[in-house]
Parts: C-alpha cells; structure tokens; sequence
C-alpha cells in the first residue's frame, strides 16, 4: 500500500514489478506455491493486474497516463533542488527561480513544493520540475537553464542558496 501511494509518477510501475517478482519466486520446481498480497485496497487496479498476470493491460494504461501528463517516456524531466539553512531565503530564491523558469518553459514547470522529507543536515530544501520533450533540443534546453542559472546567482540574496540540476 505504501508503495502504491508515494507521490511519484514511477509508483505503479514499480509495485506492479515488485509484486510480480515476487510472485514469480514462489513454489519450487513442479511445486505450485501460493502467494499472498496484503493490502487495504484489494481493488485497486495494480493489484488487480499483478493477480491476472496482465503485464500488457498494465503497460497499455500506463503509457496513455505517462503521454497524457508529460511523463518519460515522452519527457525528459530535469529536476532543480534548491537548499538553504533559513526557510525564508529558501521560499523566496524559489519562487524567484521558478518564475524564471516558467517564463521560458511556461507550463512545463512544477514547483517550488516541499518534498517529503523537506529538511537534511539543517538545510531547507525545495525542488522544481522541468518537463522537456523529448524532441527539444537538448543544446538550446542547456543553455538557456545556464542563463537562468546565472541570472539566479546574480541576485546577492540567492548566493548562498543551493542549487542542483538533475537531469
């Protein structure tokens, strides 16, 4: 149930093929085992799907989710996680550098949020998501975020912010 729930686009695929594995390593040789999935949501559809063994009906209705909301495959997401000791500064250097963002990549930008674990070793810590096409250029897509980038560590306030990239 805890992995069917996370806040990530990848929850299903990995329940789905965690559940599966497991599955498949029951019994011994010509010894049919049994499996048993505890859950709160019988339901729910993954589970549904793990029961049946319907790998293809899984694949089918993820893939239209993933295209429908600009998900890999069809996306490149880029993540930008900004940390600093005062959440104040951290709020503001946020915003500010996620206003930048959407004024280039308009809708394509998520964010400023929290993540689930929101403070590490005393340091606020805030992300942005970039959703690109796969299509886009990866050398025009890197250049402008350096632009942006530089712009941000312009500011004297977001100096001493924090911020990394990942692709």
């Amino acid at each position: 149930d805890m992995l069917l729930n996370r806040p990530d686009f990848r929850a299903f695929e990995r329940s789905y093929q965690l559940m599966s594995q497991v599955a498949g390593r029951a019994g011994r040789k010509s010894k049919r085992g049994t499996v048993v999935i505890q859950t709160g949501q019988p339901e729910h559809w993954i589970i549904q799907k793990v029961m049946q063994h319907d790998y293809e009906t899984f694949y089918e209705n993820e893939i239209i989710e993933r295209r429908n909301f600009f998900y890999p495959p069809f996306y490149k997401l880029i993540y930008f996680t900004l940390k600093h000791k005062e959440i104040q500064t951290l709020d503001t250097a946020a915003n500010a550098f996620s206003l930048d963002l959407r004024d280039v990549f308009k809708e394509r930008v998520l964010g400023p949020e929290y993540p689930a674990i929101n403070r590490i070793n005393n340091l606020y810590i805030k992300q942005v998501v970039l959703k690109v096409e796969r299509e886009a250029s990866n050398a025009k897509v890197k250049n402008k975020i350096d632009e942006l980038v530089d712009k941000f560590y312009s500011s004297p306030i977001h100096k001493s912010v924090r911020l990394t990239i990942d692709v």
